[in-house]
């Protein structure tokens, strides 16, 4: 009989969720607000409730005077076109139903149509997998393929783009691409003038390796969209700044 309570407790979390979702594996919701690009409030049952979309992740939006990640307004605003005020949709659940921040968790659909793997397909969210929620990642997956191919949307941005949320990270692409105009601008400069932008240079290839570290401060966004564009960036720089200081030392050498 050791079993009895173990059971009875897994019957009493069912009986709150269906409390709280209106049962089953589906609910038929009207559309309050939209939050940003991934992130809903419907109406349900007459109480407000925040829903986050399921195997989508899209730029995060800034709070407290910070910037938003590229195209993160895009993806919000793409968002309340497709679903203003008042839309009614339907939530599909998967095995998870909140989040740690109490959000409810689905895949959003107007009829047949599946919005969450819109936003993958307008190039404006990355596939993802949070828990142990997978029941629309493949058609998430899929649908990101073509920008993910064409480098459109969210694939396309610049390397500033790929890691702004981890300042070190910013300040080193920061600086790594001001000495590589240094030397542009350096010009026809003396031989002093050409030993400065070396020095530059040279610190700003060591300020790179924060770019390689193990530690990653990145948004979760970014991690899951760019995963290995820190090492990328910093031996894309690296080769450039190299490329610039063989260059100038043949200057120096004439």
């Amino acid at each position: 009989m050791g079993w009895v309570k173990p059971l009875v407790g897994i019957f009493a979390v069912g009986a709150v969720a269906s409390v709280a979702l209106g049962g089953g594996d589906e609910d038929t919701v009207v559309v309050n607000r939209v939050i940003d690009g991934d992130t809903i409030d419907v109406d349900i049952d007459g109480e407000n409730t925040r829903v986050r979309l399921l195997n989508i992740d899209t730029p995060e939006i800034g709070h407290n005077g910070e910037p938003s990640e590229c195209l993160a307004e895009e993806a919000k605003r793409y968002l309340e076109g497709r679903l203003p005020k008042g839309t009614e949709v339907r939530l599909e659940y998967d095995s998870e139903r909140t989040d740690k921040y109490g959000r409810t968790l689905a895949g959003v659909f107007i009829d047949d149509d599946f919005i969450n793997a819109d936003v993958a397909a307008e190039g404006l969210a990355t596939a993802v997998v949070f828990g142990g929620n997978d029941k629309f990642y493949d058609e998430v997956h899929n649908a990101e393929r073509g920008p993910k191919e064409s480098g459109e949307g969210i694939f396309g941005v610049s390397d500033e783009c790929k890691v702004s949320s981890d300042e070190d990270m910013a300040e080193a692409l920061s600086s790594a691409e001001a000495a590589a105009a240094a030397f542009v601008a350096s010009g026809e400069a003396d031989i002093a003038g050409y030993e400065d932008v070396l020095d530059k240079s040279a610190a700003a290839k060591a300020g790179l390796t924060v770019l390689t570290r193990h530690k990653d401060d990145r948004s979760t966004f970014q991690k899951a969209a760019y995963p290995d564009a820190p090492k990328e960036i910093a031996a894309k720089k690296e080769r450039e700044l190299e490329g610039k200081e063989k260059q100038t030392r043949e200057e120096i050498e004439k």
